[in-house]
This record gives structure tokens, C-alpha cells and sequence, in this order.
């Protein structure tokens, strides 16, 4: 079965990557946007009828917890974040039933995504970006599990759009997005804090100042300096907000439950090489293609974000803080090869890109091809 699911996967990222190689002709541009279609409906079919284990179990524990509470009580509801909280009370005034619900999570993660792309691209360019979410190991296990950071995400990136790269921000949209994500996750408080942290000290800097940064706490991180460093800046109440101050309890990292889980703690390399991977590729490119254009306030950004996880890589769990500049990665590259004027560059980067996606699939998630 899992030689049969690897292929059937690694054959979608193939034919994808076919249409976009053709993308100059209008029947391979209908062909991403149908086969995206397509690709949307195959994984809600995937997804959604599914019997409920594991985190998903749990979700559905918490909706037949909520569709009890009336509405006062919702507003006192403190076990899961205020929007996500709700989005299970309205559900439920439908039904529990779990592939309405997990259809539901499924649809409200995928639209605020498309959104985010439609602030920027054209409907082919959205197409193709969604094709690069969809096949894309890290973001499919927030769509199979991790429902809440799923939801945030794409509003995250949805509120970012609005503002950075944009030749006529929308501030008050964009900002007011950013506050929604945090509505389904409270972890999202880390994006606001990077926003803020890059419309402070880093929008009106050069670029080289957030790459500076990154290296800063590579370092940090590769000699294990970085723990006591942040232990002595960081409020417990901002850890608490965040939800990490379990991550932080040492009784809980020297626990059995933790312990088995065998979740290795501190700096990783193979992490840090893939968190660098992208910048080489787009410093590469800055060098070798004449009159290349950068995005730079979104680099920034993943720079920035990169620059947490590297501050927090000794709490359980850090690969969590990794996700957000993870998540911002296949965006991030696909603006840049946007920029390309070389169809040649365009077709290498891309390649590359699918090609990476089963390997990471097979080496991070195996669990979705039993």
C-alpha cells in the first residue's frame, strides 16, 4: 500500500510539474487550473471521509464538547481559541457529524489561502500556488491534523499579502487579518510579533540586516548559547500567551510521556539546512541573473521568523516554530521565480522544488502512506 500511495502522489507532482513546463500554452494554463481543481477535490475526498483517529479524534471530542454550550457559555469557553471555538458552535447547530466538520476545517483552510494568492497573482499563478500547497508535506499535515494552525496560517499569509510587497498596502485589512489568525491559534501571536518586530526595525533597513539576524541566531543555536539568552529576556507571560509555557516546564521535557517520544531537543542541522536552502537559491540567483527582482519585505519576513525558531530550538517540539517560515517557503520561492525573465531558471527551480516534495514526504510523513 505505501509503494502504491508514494507513486500515486509522486505521479500528481509529475503531472503538475509537466503543465506548468508548457504554461506558454492556454491549454496547459487550463490544464494547472483544472488539474488544481481537481487535486482540491481529491484530497477533500481523502481528508474528509476518513474515520477520525489521532488529532482528528480529538477535534471531534471537542466539537460534541462544544455543541453542548450555549452561547453564553461559548464566550467563556477557554479549552480552545475563541474562533476556532465558535466555528465548532456554528458547525454543530448543523450537525457533529465528522465529514461535514473535518469538510468544513478542510475548505476554511483552503480559502483564505487562495485569497492570500489572489492579493497577488493572477488566477493561473493562484492556481499554481495552490498546486504547491496541496503536494506540499508540511502544509497537507496541517490540513490532516493540525486543523487550528491550518486555519491560521492561511489567514496569516493572507493578512501579510495585504501589506509587504505591495505597491498600494492595505493596512487595515491586512492588519486585521493578522488578528483573525490568532483567533484560531494563539501561537499566531508570534506572526504579529514578527510583523511588528519587521515594521519597526526592519522595513526601511536593507535586506541584509534580517539575513544578518538568521546568521545571528544560527549561531546562537549551533553553540547552545541560545537558551539561556532567552530565558532572561522572555516574559512568562508572553510564553504563556503563545500557549509554549508547557514547552518550557522541565518537569514536563523530563517527563516519561515526553521522553518516549524521542524528540530530539537543540539545534538541528538538517532543519537549518533546509531553513537556509531557499536564501542560497535566491542569493544564487541575484548573482547570476541579470536584473533579477527580489521580494524583499517577504524574505525579510522569513528571515525573521527563521530567526525565532533558531531562538527557541531547545524547547520541545521547536519544528512547530520552524512551520511558520516553512509555510511561507513554497510562497516565498514562487515570487521569486515569478521574477525570472529566464523560462529556462523558471523550469530548473521548479523542478527541483517538486522533485523535493516526495523525499520530504517520505522522510517526514510517512505516516500519510500506510
Amino acid at each position: 500500500m505505501i509503494v502504491f500511495n508514494f507513486t500515486f502522489y509522486s505521479m500528481i507532482c509529475l503531472v503538475f510539474l509537466a503543465l506548468f513546463i508548457k504554461r506558454e500554452n492556454a491549454t496547459a494554463r487550463a490544464g494547472v487550473i483544472i488539474f488544481s481543481i481537481l487535486t482540491v477535490v481529491w484530497l477533500w475526498i481523502t481528508l474528509s471521509f476518513r474515520e477520525p483517529a489521532g488529532d482528528p479524534w480529538r477535534y471531534m471530542l471537542g466539537l460534541n464538547n462544544i455543541a453542548r454550550l450555549s452561547f453564553s457559555e461559548l464566550l467563556d469557553y477557554d479549552k480552545s481559541p475563541f474562533g476556532f471555538a465558535l466555528f465548532n458552535w456554528l458547525t454543530a447547530l448543523i450537525s457533529t457529524n465528522s465529514i461535514l466538520f473535518f469538510s468544513l476545517v478542510y475548505f476554511l483552510c483552503l480559502v483564505p489561502l487562495y485569497l492570500a494568492f489572489r492579493e497577488r497573482v493572477n488566477k493561473f499563478d493562484a492556481a499554481s500556488l495552490m498546486m504547491l500547497y496541496l503536494l506540499y508535506p508540511y502544509y497537507i499535515n496541517y490540513l490532516a491534523s493540525g486543523f487550528k494552525q491550518g486555519i491560521a496560517f492561511g489567514f496569516m499569509l493572507w493578512g501579510l499579502n495585504c501589506i509587504i510587497d505591495n505597491e498600494n498596502p492595505k493596512w487595515l485589512k491586512g492588519i486585521a487579518l493578522l488578528f483573525t489568525a490568532t483567533l484560531f491559534h494563539s501561537s499566531l501571536w508570534l506572526a504579529n510579533i514578527v510583523f511588528l518586530v519587521w515594521f519597526f526595525l526592519y522595513r526601511r533597513v536593507s535586506l541584509s540586516w534580517s539575513i544578518l539576524t538568521l546568521v545571528f541566531t544560527i549561531i546562537l543555536a549551533a553553540t547552545g548559547m541560545v537558551e539561556s539568552i532567552v530565558a532572561l529576556i522572555l516574559p512568562e507571560s508572553m510564553i504563556s500567551e503563545l500557549g509554549f509555557d508547557t514547552y518550557f516546564d522541565e518537569d514536563f521535557i523530563s517527563g516519561s510521556e515526553f521522553q518516549s517520544v524521542g524528540y530530539q531537543l537543540g539545534f538541528r542541522l538538517d532543519f537549518t539546512i533546509f531553513t537556509v536552502l531557499p536564501l542560497m537559491v535566491i542569493w544564487y540567483l541575484q548573482k547570476k541573473v541579470k536584473d533579477f527582482r527580489l521580494s524583499i519585505d517577504m524574505i525579510k519576513i522569513y528571515s525573521i521568523m527563521a530567526s525565532a525558531y533558531f531562538l527557541l530550538v531547545f524547547i520541545p517540539y521547536s519544528d512547530r516554530i520552524a512551520g511558520f517560515s516553512w509555510f511561507l517557503m513554497p510562497f516565498m520561492m514562487f515570487t521569486q521565480i515569478s521574477n525570472l525573465n529566464s523560462r529556462q531558471y523558471k523550469n530548473i527551480l521548479m523542478l527541483v522544488f517538486i522533485s523535493l516534495y516526495p523525499i520530504l514526504m517520505l522522510d517526514h510523513m510517512r505516516v500519510y502512506f500506510q
